[in-house]
Order: C-alpha cells, then sequence, then structure tokens
C-alpha cells in the first residue's frame, strides 16, 4: 500500500509539474508589442486629468489582450481597465473599474449579441443588458484596429459608418469618421481623423472626436475628445491625450488585477 501510495504521489507531481510547464510557456509566449503613456490633458484648464499606461501583448504576431492602467497626477492608480481580443479584432471583451467610486462599464461577446455591464457607483444596482447591432461593430479599443484596418480607405477620403457600443447608455449608436483634410498644418507625416455620432440631431450636443496618427507607423499619437474616464466629481470630461510610445518605457506602477 506504501508503494502504491509514493507511485500515486510521484504522478501527482509529475501531472502538476507538466501543467505548470505548460501554463508557464504559454505565458512566457505572450510578448509586450504595444508600449505607451498618454497624458491626458483637460481640454478647458490645460490641466493634466490623468495618465494612462497602455500594454498590449501579442502571441505569433497576433494581438490578444491588453491591460490599461489610469494614473492621476500625483501617480495613483485611479481606475483599470483588461481587455481581450478574439477573432475579430475591432470587437474586443473588455471590463473597467474605477477605484475611485466603483464605476464599472464592460462589453463581452456572447452567442446572443453584446452583453454589456455597467455600474455608475458602488451604490448604484449594476445593469446587465445585451444588444445585437449589426456590423460593422466596434468596441472600446477595437476602434484603433478599425481605423487600420480601413487605412486606404479612410486616407483616400472615404467616410465610414459603423455601430459603436457605448456601455454609459447601455446600448449602441451609429458613428462615422472621416479624413480631416488639410489638418496636418504642413506635417505631412501626420493624417487627422474626425469621428462622432453619425445622427445629424446628436452631433448637435455631442462633440466629435478628433485622432492624430503618424502616417508611417499607423500609431495614434493624439487624441482630443470625451474621456472614458470621469474626473474627480465623477462627470463626464473632454481631455487632449498625447501619446509618447517608449520601447522600453518604465511603468509608473504594475497594474492591480481586476477583480
Amino acid at each position: 500500500m506504501m508503494l502504491v501510495k509514493m507511485i500515486k504521489v510521484t504522478i501527482f507531481s509529475l501531472l502538476t509539474g507538466l501543467v505548470m510547464m505548460a501554463f508557464s510557456n504559454n505565458a512566457m509566449s505572450l510578448e509586450l508589442s504595444t508600449h505607451y503613456l498618454g497624458r491626458a490633458y483637460d481640454l478647458e484648464s490645460n490641466q493634466l486629468a490623468y495618465t494612462e499606461e497602455y500594454k498590449e501583448y501579442s502571441r505569433n504576431g497576433m494581438v490578444e489582450e491588453a491591460t490599461v492602467t489610469y494614473f492621476s497626477p500625483l501617480g495613483k492608480v485611479i481606475a483599470e481597465k483588461k481587455i481581450t481580443f478574439r477573432d475579430t479584432i475591432t470587437v474586443p471583451d473588455f471590463m473597467m473599474l474605477d477605484q475611485r467610486n466603483g464605476y464599472i462599464e464592460g462589453v463581452s461577446q456572447e452567442e446572443t449579441g453584446f452583453k454589456i455591464t455597467f455600474q455608475n457607483d458602488k451604490e448604484s444596482p449594476k445593469i446587465s443588458k445585451t444588444v445585437q447591432p449589426s456590423f460593422p461593430v466596434v468596441v472600446d479599443a477595437g476602434f484603433h484596429y478599425f481605423i487600420l484596418e480601413n487605412w486606404e480607405a479612410l486616407t483616400a477620403g472615404k467616410r465610414l459608418t459603423f455601430n459603436f457600443v457605448v456601455p454609459s447608455i447601455q446600448d449602441f449608436l451609429l458613428f462615422e469618421i472621416k479624413k480631416v483634410e488639410n489638418a496636418s498644418q504642413g506635417v505631412s507625416e501626420q493624417v487627422q481623423f474626425q469621428t462622432g455620432v453619425s445622427n445629424f440631431l446628436l452631433k448637435a450636443f455631442v462633440d466629435p472626436i478628433l485622432l492624430t496618427y503618424d502616417a508611417k507607423t499607423l500609431q495614434l499619437l493624439k487624441y482630443e475628445g470625451i474621456s472614458n474616464v470621469n474626473n474627480d466629481d465623477g462627470k463626464s470630461h473632454n481631455v487632449r491625450i498625447e501619446m509618447v510610445y517608449q520601447d522600453n518605457l518604465v511603468s509608473l506602477e504594475e497594474p492591480h488585477s481586476l477583480p
């Protein structure tokens, strides 16, 4: 009996080791492919509102996941986001938590559609709703890849539309995007796009978003528009985010894990 017990323990140890080795190899195969700091300035005061650190990970050249950590001007973590890219890169799953007030928003793709999760603060009930927008659909960070997939058409001046999933309203809105002509002001290496709601009536109440790209590297350089991080009062505000890319950028702080 003692021999049988020793054999079982040995087999269990071997299996455990193999599983851990496989997990380790799987984790190690993910490579940091994009890393930048975005400094967000309030458009009204021009004061630093927050800094976001974006880390994107790829496996065999395919983007799989990303994390975004948001820091206050004093360097304290105020919010975090986890993004998981699937077969269609423009519609990733994501979950964001604002640690200041418990604000939560997220989207996950399911067989019946896109499940939206939203909670305005710790005292509010958590809302879940499934929506079924028609493609093309864009979710969160998938917007960048929508632009890249349609780069030639957009830079040629074509106006495109898509359904953008908006967790804060638990629904989706028809958006449009187009190139801004003569916006580079002599900087030939930059291209600017304008995006926003397509509905004529809503345009009167919602400011458009401006996105400036490097025409050679296709990196996002600047974002101007409504922030996905509220201010300290829990209100939405417009910001200008300036991105700084570095291969060996030192993290401000290691991101905390989301619940």
